[in-house]
């Protein structure tokens, strides 16, 4: 396991909203608070543990860098660390049990353990790639050199770092093939060597930009920022690289938007003011509503976390309505509103339906904690599909 696989975590950002009650905030370039809202374990991680340990790390991470997240307290820790377990054993844990029962790839727990004490000290805005390099290699070593046959990038010598396992449908199993360099041609940073990325403007691996650099739409050579940091708009028209959350320090009343969040305890949320020469809605921080209270929408849920409210996104700034209670599984939903269903469960068909465990019954990927559902069943996720 190297940087890249371990910053790589960071895709299930999109599920700890559902388990994140209030924005986010950021502490720059500092490291955060110092204590854990999770304790993890001592000593070497076994392979049926790794879901756990990563779990406590990565929502352990987010509350130290988001002060002002739900995540900071233990109920919505828990939360999300139930969340995230689930996602990562069920999508990436059968592939590596596979691989090393198959001699090709092999597991280390000890060099783990080592590797995820470093998070704790690593800074919110730009997590040092030469540290977790240093740290984190040779925790998985693959037995496949380049040019032989494989069906994950693990099993390729020197994984994650100088080679991965490329496959199509049609090329199965897939082969494991060199990373390329600075200015090299790349569909995808997967392409990349480990410590660079994948510029989607020219589709070349560069080195990635760092914390205040000019990104995106400022910068013609594209928004290629690093560690876990996002291209965000600092001013009008100008685009640096910044906190993946976002500053989260506005107060009640205060203007607020993807990238200005809001204190604890505040939610952003569409009022009836118009900017931009009337063609669009001001957000402004105000008070989660009262149960059963009037509501306005919201990106993050306005009503107490057992409730929703129901404004559809397209009503943003033109209605209010009243926090509801949400929807249990199986039972009837519009699909129409932000938080309908209770816990992870989704609207689908005019149903709630609750993510199922690899086995379980599934309509759609969405379905499965796995994000893979074939003939109806939530299954394991592979590189070469029967």
């Amino acid at each position: 396991m190297h940087s890249r696989l371990l910053i790589g975590v960071w895709a299930v950002s999109a599920s700890l909203a559902a388990c994140s009650g209030s924005p986010s905030s950021s502490n720059g370039g500092s490291t955060g608070g110092t204590s854990s809202v999770l304790v993890p374990s001592t000593g070497p991680i076994a392979m049926n543990d790794m879901p756990h340990e990563m779990a406590i790390m990565l929502c352990n991470l987010v509350a130290r860098c988001n002060p002002n997240s739900a995540l900071s307290t233990p109920a919505y820790a828990q939360q999300c660390v139930s969340l995230v377990e689930k996602e990562f054993a069920d999508q990436s844990i059968p592939g590596l049990q596979a691989a090393i029962a198959a001699g090709t790839a092999t597991y280390d727990g000890a060099k783990l353990r080592t590797c995820l004490d470093v998070y704790p000290g690593l800074a919110c805005d730009y997590a040092n790639v030469d540290v977790l390099d240093a740290t984190c290699a040779n925790i998985w070593g693959g037995t496949v050199a380049v040019g032989g046959a494989c069906n994950s990038s693990l099993e390729c010598a020197s994984s994650t770092a100088t080679s991965l396992c490329k496959s199509s449908a049609s090329t199965c199993p897939g082969v494991c093939t060199a990373r390329v360099g600075v200015g090299q041609p790349c569909p995808s940073t997967d392409d990349c060597l480990e410590t660079l990325k994948c510029d989607t403007t020219d589709h070349l691996c560069k080195v990635p930009l760092k914390t205040g650099d000019a990104c995106g739409d400022s910068n013609p050579n594209g928004g290629v920022c690093g560690g876990i940091t996002r291209c965000v708009e600092v001013s009008s028209g100008q685009y640096r690289c910044g906190s993946l959350f976002g500053a989260s320090s506005g107060q009640e009343g205060d203007v607020c938007d993807n990238s200005h969040g809001c204190v604890a305890g505040l939610v952003c949320t569409t009022t009836s003011e118009l900017a931009d020469g009337g063609t669009s809605h001001v957000s402004r921080c105000n008070k989660v509503a009262s149960s059963g209270g009037a509501c306005q929408y919201g990106s993050s849920n306005p009503c107490p976390d057992s409730q929703f409210c129901p404004i559809a996104p397209a009503d943003a700034g033109t209605a209010t309505s009243q926090c509801t209670a949400r929807i249990e599984p199986d039972q009837p939903c519009t699909g129409k509103y932000l938080y309908e269903c209770t816990g992870d469960a989704r609207c689908y068909n005019g149903k709630c339906l609750a993510r199922q465990r690899l086995g379980g019954a599934c309509i759609s990927n969405g379905d499965c904690y796995s994000n893979n559902c074939v003939n109806a069943v939530c299954a394991a996720q592979v590189m070469c599909k029967p």
